[in-house]
């Protein structure tokens, strides 16, 4: 994060008819979920960024209970779950998400800016980060 501050994507995948993204807004981090045109959860961290490297964690759970049973030929069912955010190790909240199966597989999976449509009405497109992203690292379990 650059000492004037910075705003912008961090990584976003899918449009405004759904999909995910975790941007910087204000200063703070916020990851937003966007299922079939309409917000299914939002989660801001609690702090702002401060200047300097930024090690930020989003853990997506999805509900154990709800089901996962998308074929390739029906639309998947609602999935909720929750989003925690860690930033530098510290805590930085927690959210219920209404659906987490809102990812739109009509746009592209992008790292510094949202390319396409955007997944979140809180920014316009291409919302480029505008400090350095040294590394994204996605882990599916």
């Amino acid at each position: 994060m650059p000492a004037q501050g910075a705003n912008g994507v961090i990584i976003a995948q899918g449009s405004r008819y759904g999909g995910f993204t975790l941007f910087v807004k204000d200063g703070h981090v916020v990851y937003e979920v966007n299922a079939f045109g309409n917000r299914a959860g939002q989660l801001v961290s609690q702090a702002s960024l401060e200047p300097g490297k930024a090690h930020i964690v989003l853990q997506v759970e999805p509900d154990s209970a709800s089901p996962n049973n998308a074929t390739l030929l029906s639309a998947p069912a609602p999935r909720p779950g929750t989003a925690s955010l860690t930033i530098n190790g510290v805590a930085q909240g927690k959210a219920s998400f209404t659906n987490l199966n809102g990812s739109s597989y009509t746009e592209t999976l992008d790292v510094g800016s949202d390319l396409g449509s955007p997944v979140s009405s809180a920014y316009q497109v291409p919302n480029r980060f505008a400090g350095k992203i040294d590394e994204v690292t996605i882990q599916l379990k």
